[in-house]
């Protein structure tokens, strides 16, 4: 006897009509494309409205239904013979009424996938509370995020991305006057925690050996060019001007006598005798409205400690110029102008908003990049091939762990007299579910290195493309796309730092982008070099945090990446790694569904409730002296015994990437397992072939 039971004010059962068919549909891909709001099953029941019905539901009756709250998931499951078939949600949907006094009740019962993607929903990244994680970005928290330790344990560090400050190795690191403030350093978030908030906030949870070992691995915590603090930019604080002209001595940079008074306002009480001081260090933007007999005359802008902070040279008359700059903490700044001969000038000038540098307490969600949660989720299981199964007995709670880890772990079950003789059984080759082209690749990024490779290859940089050109019936393309942007590092200037040169391709007047893309990245420790930074005038000199697409900084063979394929580099390593993301959690699902001796199996099973209730996607079916793993149930009648159509695919065992994989990597040279590495298999893996020597090598760094 089939049962249905809800979870409203404590589990109860609902009375079905009888004989009421339930198929069930079970398919492999709805736990790993886990961004789809498809469900590993789905029911509708006509439930009637019985009195026992409507004890659970609530009364119902012409004119009037059921005081529930019809946008929140009800738990549901279904079970026969004290075995549970389906758990998941349910959704009451429509009322009916017949002649008046009967009443039934449309309710569809959802599985596990619609609850991972149902949950969590359209919520952005940045909706996330990670309040907990938020920190004054002060002396002290700028020293520790950048230590070995970092801030909460390591949940948050701090490094060193190029957003167009210009670098240099001096005690300045900036080119110019500009200095190298707490603001400067980019947050990142190690993706653990980011997927511990996620299922939190969805009212999920997990278990994952995969994630518990990760970490060292961050997503770049950079939503704009700026950081974004808890409070708000300060707007229209000061508004000077000059109620009659200021006479101007030719030849002579002269500051620009303004007054704070009626009709002018000061609310940060910084004006006085013709100079600014400088509230708290930050970005100010002011607006210095001009009126001037001059034919051409000069500006600039001159802070005590800063220097010379801004220029404008050339202007005539009237104008408006709007500019920003960055100032120290309690310094005098004035606005000053000259000309080559003596003129008149009427000026305004407007702090128009500005921007604390330090000391301000960091909100960590704001600096996420724009990005939905579930596309987060989804991107990590792009990279890392991730399947998502359900608890059977908790259907909020997932085991999420790579797809070969997964796999390699299921059980043998012999399913010989399982299997109906009487009806078809086909065996094909998987020759029409493969493609001419395949191809792994993460998001396009305009930053100037990532943009530099996209222009000379044609495509995103670390990309994996697989031609099939010997299947003569294959067409069109497979493709992964993750949401994640290659992490490129390089040198910058003569600094000995590798950084993301996040900026754009102007090599004249690089500017920041507006709107990053999310990047993932390893942290590889304090390694090399030092960074010069500067908090109230003092300056401090630290190690420096470094972040690559590597587990190490210098890579060896052994070392994740997280690149799809093997390009080269753009700063030194010891070896490009061979455990990219298609070859170390991607190849053996491809190999094995689209090699040559891939083999589909359809055929009819006598399934028990047992049966379903104990399956799972890893396990190993033994049938026809092989074994094979589910792909596919279908239809699946919950309400009785009887056979059911499945389908399998053939369990390949190890397929070798390549006749020889690379094995050690010793002052440049590529040694391969079990021979030396062909030309085909050092390529395959970036590395170069020589042809005289007949060795493999591992390639220079590229250039910008």
């Amino acid at each position: 006897m089939l049962i249905l039971q809800v979870n409203i004010d404590g589990w109860k059962t609902v009375e079905l009509y009888d004989h009421e068919p339930v198929n069930v549909n079970y398919k492999f891909t709805e736990v790993t494309e886990i961004n789809k709001p498809a469900s590993s099953y789905s029911q509708t029941f006509r439930v009637p409205m019985t009195k026992a019905n409507q004890d659970v539901f609530g009364v119902v009756g012409l004119g009037h239904v059921p005081d529930l709250n019809y946008k929140e998931k009800i738990p549901a499951r279904i079970s026969r013979g004290g075995v549970t078939l389906m758990e998941g949600f349910g959704q009451v949907k429509t009322f009916y009424f017949q002649r008046g006094s009967y009443q039934d009740l449309e309710f569809v019962v959802f599985g596990e996938v619609a609850t991972l993607s149902r949950n969590i929903g359209d919520a952005m990244l940045q909706d996330l509370d990670l309040s907990s994680y938020n920190f004054a970005l002060d002396s002290t928290n700028t020293s520790d995020g950048l230590s070995s330790s970092g801030l909460s344990s390591g949940v948050v560090r701090l490094g060193v991305v190029d957003r167009a400050f210009g670098f240099s190795d001096s005690a300045n690191p900036y080119d110019g006057s500009l200095f190298f403030t707490p603001e400067s350093f980019t947050p990142f978030v190690r993706v653990r925690e980011l997927l511990d908030a996620i299922f939190d906030e969805a009212e999920l949870s997990y278990e994952s050996d995969f994630f518990d070992a990760q970490d060292d691995l961050y997503l770049m915590a950079l939503a704009g060019e700026r950081l974004y603090t808890l409070a708000e930019a300060q707007t229209q604080a000061l508004f000077v001007g000059q109620t009659s002209e200021q006479s101007i001595t030719a030849s002579t940079w002269t500051a620009l006598d303004m007054i704070e008074t009626t009709p002018y306002y000061d609310d940060l009480t910084a004006w006085a005798t013709d100079t600014f001081t400088v509230p708290t260090t930050g970005y100010y933007q002011f607006q210095l409205t001009l009126s001037a007999t001059a034919s051409s005359f000069d500006v600039r802008v001159v802070g005590s400690s800063s220097g010379t902070v801004y220029t404008a040279t050339g202007l005539s008359e009237a104008g408006q110029l709007t500019f920003e700059v960055l100032l120290e903490n309690a310094e005098t700044v004035e606005f000053q102008v000259q000309s080559s001969s003596g003129f008149d000038i009427l000026a305004e000038l407007v702090l128009v908003q500005y921007f604390q540098t330090e000391g301000f307490t960091l909100d960590v969600a704001r600096n996420l990049p724009e990005l939905k949660q579930i596309d987060f989720v989804a991107g990590l299981q792009k990279s890392f091939n991730l399947v998502f199964i359900a608890d059977k007995n908790r259907p909020t709670h997932f085991y999420i762990e790579p797809w070969s880890d997964y796999m390699s772990a299921g059980s043998k079950k012999d399913w010989t007299n399982k299997i109906n003789l009487d009806n078809d059984i086909t065996i094909s080759p998987t020759t029409d579910l493969q493609k001419r082209r395949y191809t792994w690749t993460q998001a396009e990024s305009e930053d100037t290195i990532n943009s530099q490779a996209k222009a000379q290859t044609g495509e995103v940089y670390g990309a994996k493309i697989v031609e099939d050109a010997s299947n003569d019936f294959a067409s069109g393309e497979f493709k992964v796309s993750s949401p994640f942007a290659p992490f490129v590092i390089t040198p910058v200037g003569s600094t000995g730092i590798a950084a993301l040169k996040l900026s754009t391709r102007d090599q004249e007047t690089p500017k920041p982008i507006k709107k990053p893309r999310p990047f993932l990245a390893f942290y590889n420790g304090l390694a090399g070099g030092s960074v010069y930074y500067n908090i109230g005038g003092s300056q401090t000199n630290k190690p420096l945090p470094h972040y690559s697409a590597n587990e190490s900084l210098l890579a060896t063979l052994g070392d994740l990446s997280l690149f799809y394929g093997h390009p080269p580099g753009y700063h030194f390593i010891f070896t490009t790694p061979l455990n990219a993301l298609y070859y170390r959690w991607w190849s053996a699902w491809a190999n094995e569904l689209f090699s040559p001796d891939a083999r589909m199996l359809t055929a009819t099973f006598y399934l028990t409730p047992s049966d379903i209730a104990l399956m799972e996607w890893s396990d190993k079916i033994y049938i026809f002296n092989q074994y094979w793993r589910i792909l596919e149930i279908q239809n699946y009648d919950a309400t009785k015994d009887g056979l059911t159509r499945v389908k399998l695919v053939k369990i390949l065992g190890a397929i070798q990437d390549c006749e020889q994989i690379p094995s050690t990597g010793s002052r440049g040279t590529i040694q391969g397992t079990p021979t030396s590495l062909t030309k085909k298999c050092c390529e395959r893996y970036g590395f170069l072939y020589d042809p005289t020597s007949k060795k493999c090598y591992q390639p220079a760094p590229l250039e910008i």
